[in-house]
């Protein structure tokens, strides 16, 4: 017959051992010496090697039970254990308030604990968030039902009513950043430069385009202005315009001379 069991639960044996009992209960699997086989069989080798006497020296009488005391005793955490990880304080995780309760209760194992005390325990793993929430409810109102709601709470809250957990900052981590930092300084830069280019040369088309102001202490001389007359028949011209240069320096040249 073939029978596939579960693997081997290393954190709660007792429950393992339940779950395989109901399998061999339904496959109708009532020899000793069958139980011991499929079990063994389905052991990973680091159990195996916390049991290796029970296996070289196989019990002639209920070898089965043997080997599941042997296995409870030698692997799972001790009842104390589990007290003292109940009393220090329990990660929620992904659990929900419901599941948390499951867990610690677990962990009491035989122990018989009071619920007020459980009751206690179990608030202080629970987030700021959903404490403040629960603390309106009744205090008289049982740890089941008190359970119940916190689900309710935290199917509501999601994420916010969970705990913070701090993510762990690695160099890979800083350097990205950096990179990131890097090219987000670098955009802004050529950003800059482009902007304060553009401001320069809105400014040179608004200079080239007003008119230079004269300036009132220069000694610039006038513009020269030679009528048609004096540029084709020089100093023998007999007509001449007003504005003529030429004749202005012609007649400065002859009033300079009748004074010498």
């Amino acid at each position: 017959m073939s029978v596939t069991l579960p693997a081997y639960g290393v954190n709660n044996p007792r429950l393992w051992f339940a779950q395989v009992e109901a399998i061999f209960d339904c496959k109708r699997i009532r020899s000793e010496q069958s139980k011991y086989s499929y079990v063994l069989a389905h052991l990973p080798p680091e159990v195996v090697a916390e049991i290796a006497d029970v296996i070289y020296e196989r019990p002639a009488n209920d070898p089965y039970t043997s080997l599941k005391e042997a296995l409870i005793s030698r692997t799972a955490v001790s009842d104390e254990q589990n007290l003292r990880t109940l009393l220090s304080g329990i990660d929620m995780g992904d659990r929900t308030p419901s599941q948390l309760l499951r867990h610690m209760t677990q962990l009491m194992g035989k122990r018989a604990l009071n619920e007020p005390i459980l009751k206690e325990l179990w608030l202080q793993n629970l987030p700021p968030d959903m404490r403040t929430v629960l603390a309106v409810v009744h205090k008289d109102t049982a740890l089941e039902n008190l359970a119940q709601l916190a689900d309710q709470v935290h199917a509501s809250y999601g994420s916010r009513a969970t705990p913070s957990i701090q993510p762990v900052i690695t160099d890979l981590d800083l350097k990205r950043e950096f990179e990131s930092l890097r090219r987000d300084f670098a955009a802004l830069s050529l950003q800059l430069n482009s902007l304060t280019s553009q401001i320069s040369r809105q400014r040179s088309r608004s200079r080239s385009k007003t008119p230079a102001r004269p300036d009132k202490n220069s000694n610039s001389k006038a513009p020269v202005y030679i009528c048609h007359y004096h540029r084709k028949f020089g100093s023998a011209a007999k007509n001449c315009k007003p504005h003529c240069t030429f004749y202005s320096s012609f007649q400065s040249q002859g009033n300079e001379t009748a004074r010498q």
